[in-house]
């Protein structure tokens, strides 16, 4: 074999590896079942997709994605956000050739967080997608909305304590 056919084997092979790398045709599709919603995932440094959550599947690479914010909104302009944690989001992984659905949003579930120290208790609470994702707080446009108040009475309806829930 001569010297100019070695190299052109070698730049065969090169424009082929080049082409695995860069070309990658598997693909599969991703389904987000909750209205309202947009779900941004990422996969390395680069890559980065959004999904609405209007249920038609959008063709994705086949390869494992983290979400990286989620955002929903109603029609009346209440709309809840979340960079974490995304419960059974936090992994997706998208085969070749398969359609994934992801379930997320409502219904939403209260879920508190009761702490005590000493003779002190505290109580917060964090909204809960269908994923077991964490909403942090409401906004109403552009401004927070306030938190809702609570209050403790005794059996016969005596104010024991009150007081406002304070997201975080």
């Amino acid at each position: 074999m001569k010297k100019r056919d070695t190299y052109i084997v070698i730049a065969i092979l090169a424009a082929v590896a080049v082409g695995f790398v860069f070309i990658d045709g598997r693909s599969g599709l991703i389904r987000l079942d909750a209205p309202g919603a947009t779900l941004t995932l990422r996969s390395g440094l680069l890559n980065s997709i959004s999904i609405e959550g209007n249920d038609q599947a959008v063709r994705v690479k086949a390869r494992r994605y983290r979400p990286a914010y989620i955002n929903l909104a109603s029609d009346d302009g209440y709309q809840i956000s979340s960079s974490g944690p995304f419960g059974d989001l936090d992994q997706v992984h998208v085969k070749p050739g398969q359609t994934l659905a992801l379930k997320a949003g409502p219904p939403l579930k209260l879920k508190p967080t009761i702490r005590r120290h000493e003779s002190l208790v505290s109580i917060d609470y964090v909204l809960l997608g269908r994923a077991g994702e964490c909403y942090p707080y409401v906004m109403k446009g552009s401004q927070r909305v306030g938190a809702p108040s609570v209050e403790i009475t005794d059996e016969s309806g005596r104010n024991l304590a009150s007081g406002n829930f304070e997201y975080g």
